[in-house]
């Protein structure tokens, strides 16, 4: 039993060394653009798990084919506001995967903690499914036309 969480640790910490990276490099990205960025739309949202708000964590939409991905703060209401090049710009028309992140209780001490997340490794019950937040598990989808769109998140088990 011990292995099987020390493999569950191993692979949700893979999983958030991607999902840091992805927003990494799009942040890297993001300020070299300048005047070249490509369009993009307002998009705001609202994340919920079996009807109630998801308090804190990040949205990321990761574009399925080429192009430029958008993350958002969720706040304690559980709304967010996307950000793709400049604060609150939303993001460029096209298909995204969508990963939900969240942190580590806010309550516990950093050398408790380690890497964001690896308490879920180690018994903790993560607050919304592992599968939201891994870019090939999450069912996630969203289509960002070329208006204002609002992101209605529904997580369920």
């Amino acid at each position: 039993m011990v292995i099987w969480n020390m493999n569950e640790a191993v692979r949700w910490r893979a999983a958030s060394h991607f999902s840091l990276l992805a927003a990494a490099l799009a942040v890297i990205v993001s300020t070299g653009c300048g005047s070249d960025a490509p369009k993009s739309v307002p998009v705001t949202g609202k994340v919920t798990y079996n009807g109630q708000p998801v308090t804190s964590g990040t949205v990321m939409l990761v574009p399925q084919d080429s192009g430029y991905g958008a993350t958002g703060q969720i706040q304690p209401d559980g709304t967010f506001v996307l950000t793709s090049f400049k604060q609150g710009d939303g993001a460029a028309p096209g298909n995204y995967t969508v990963t939900i992140q969240v942190f580590p209780d806010e309550e516990a001490s950093g050398a408790e903690l380690g890497l964001p997340g690896a308490e879920f490794g180690q018994g903790k019950k993560p607050p919304i499914p592992l599968s939201y937040m891994d870019p090939a598990t999450t069912k996630l989808r969203a289509l960002i036309n070329d208006g204002e769109t609002e992101l209605d998140l529904k997580l369920e088990d």
